[in-house]
């Protein structure tokens, strides 16, 4: 049976439930507080759910011994860091790079990782590959996947892996590049030969994934800081929109933000309620920066929990707070006339939690 979402009397809960210290004691089961994790930057998720139910999120290298850091949980509200993935940095096949926004899966029994590698420039750069027997690693690297050189996408970076019907397709790329999509090979090691690379959106958007809801494909993304949102319809007059005159992407000034487009095709085109495409940099505003926190972005791919509801994990920073970093945020989709929408359109600082039978 599908919960029933009282975000209009949270304000009135809390107030009751305000001991003389000054923190909320609400229960834990119930509600919840953004970010979900902010003991130590954790940029550019990603998140699979196990057989068992858990929950793992992986993210960018953050240092020497974080390398593609994973943490565990039991209701993507309360994490457990567990460290890094690799027993020290693999032999990258670009020399020096940096290994970005992991990306796991289980198939066919084992635990396959797919991670960015970005060196210099946006021509050393690719997409690398690594298995293990556990989610938790250590992962054994399997070298390169895909190479912007031999691709001809520069700054294939950020990886996301798309599932359906038995077929696996990666979806990729960044900014001067483009978002693609190819169909991997069954053991999603390789590229399937023979398959062909999709345009799906245009250079000025990073960070793509791919989900099916409502009989439709969404094209989740975050658009350069320059990218003017084209033409909001009357419902987003609420908005207000990032000046990109005075940000970039990265920083508590950050314009960063998730917007999105959907398609009756997996291969496209992804447009807005006016038919806008991404490839001509249309898209439609999901969640942007607020008064409290700045630079939401990098989603990780929707999770449904056991009430039926989407959530949307993905990194921001914390006004006031900007030197610890991109810090974990989670957020509830909700859908309209199969459209979705994140409530304020801005990170939450507190409301209901995810619903996981175990756990209550």
């Amino acid at each position: 049976m599908k919960r029933c979402s009282i975000p209009v009397f949270l304000s009135v809960l809390a107030t009751a439930c305000q001991p003389s210290g000054g923190e909320l004691d609400l229960p834990s089961w119930r509600f919840y507080r953004n970010p979900v994790y902010a003991d130590s930057k954790f940029p550019d998720p990603g998140v699979m759910r196990d057989a068992d139910g858990t929950f793992y999120a992986y993210s960018t290298t953050i240092s020497a011994s974080a390398i593609c850091p994973a943490m565990r949980s039991d209701n993507l509200v309360d994490w457990e860091y567990l460290g890094s993935t690799f027993d020290g940095k693999p032999a990258v096949y670009i020399a020096g790079a940096s290994m970005w926004a992991p990306e796991v899966a289980r198939i066919g029994g084992r635990y396959v990782m797919y991670y960015a590698l970005s060196g210099s420039s946006i021509q050393e750069t690719g997409i690398a590959v690594a298995v293990s027997d556990s989610p938790e690693g250590p992962f054994q690297d399997l070298g390169c996947l895909i190479d912007a050189q031999e691709s001809g996408v520069p700054n294939s970076i950020d990886p996301s892996l798309y599932e359906e019907d038995g077929h696996r397709y990666l979806v990729w790329g960044s900014f001067g590049g483009g978002i693609w999509a190819v169909e991997l090979s069954d053991d999603g090691l390789s590229v399937r030969p023979g398959a062909e690379k999709v345009a799906l959106a245009s250079e000025n958007y990073e960070a793509a994934c791919i989900v099916r809801r409502n009989g439709y494909y969404y094209l989740f993304a975050s658009p350069r800081a320059s990218l003017p949102c084209g033409y909001p319809p009357e419902d987003y007059a609420d908005v207000v929109f990032p000046d990109p005159s005075t940000a970039g992407n990265t920083g508590v000034q950050t314009t960063y933000r998730v917007v999105y487009g959907r398609s009756e095709h997996l291969w496209g085109p992804y447009v807005t309620r006016a038919g806008g495409r991404m490839l001509d940099n249309y898209h439609e505003y999901l969640i942007g920066p607020g008064t409290v926190f700045a630079g939401p972005g990098h989603n990780a791919t929707l999770v449904t929990d056991d009430a039926g509801d989407d959530w949307m994990l993905y990194h921001a920073y914390t006004i006031g707070q900007e030197s610890v970093g991109r810090v974990l945020f989670l957020d509830r989709i909700e859908w309209k006339d199969g459209w979705p929408s994140v409530r304020r359109r801005t990170p939450s600082s507190m409301s209901d939690a995810p619903y996981f039978n175990d756990n209550h």
